[in-house]
């Protein structure tokens, strides 16, 4: 199965030099949404955040993707091609080569691997999705 990652967008960027951390992280997390957007080319949708924190500020980027390919794929085969077709990698050079220059505009740099970290990996159902949905809805009509 091969799947390709296309879109790319930045939701939000954000950074700072207010609240430094006493120790320097970085965190690199993944959404993986198995909710079909097309009927007739599948495509779901992923968001990946990445955040880094240093002793002189932190800052994060959240960015999407809509993944094209494996039609009768599981949970377990979409999070395996997810590393395996360089999507999770694609995404953490382009979140990082735009969280670092902001950071630089902040003088919080830190230094962040050219190669992504082990990521944390959210799977998130088309059922859990629609009813996310519902209640975000629900919230929005009070």
């Amino acid at each position: 199965m091969t799947l390709r990652a296309v879109n790319l967008n930045i939701m939000r960027l954000r950074a700072t030099a207010l609240d430094p951390s006493d120790e320097e992280s970085v965190r690199w997390r993944l959404t993986f949404i198995d909710k079909r957007l097309s009927g007739k080319h599948v495509a779901r949708p992923i968001y990946a955040l990445l955040r880094a924190t240093s002793e002189r500020g932190w800052a994060e980027i959240e960015v999407s993707a809509v993944v094209r390919g494996g039609k009768k794929a599981t949970q377990e085969s979409l999070s395996k091609a997810l590393v395996d077709d360089d999507i999770a990698e694609n995404l953490y050079d382009y979140a990082r080569s735009h969280l670092q220059s902001r950071m630089a505009q902040v003088r919080s740099e830190q230094y962040m691997s050219l190669h992504a970290p082990e990521h944390e990996l959210r799977y998130i159902s088309s059922e859990e999705f629609d009813e996310m949905a519902a209640e975000a809805e629900a919230e929005e009509a009070v």
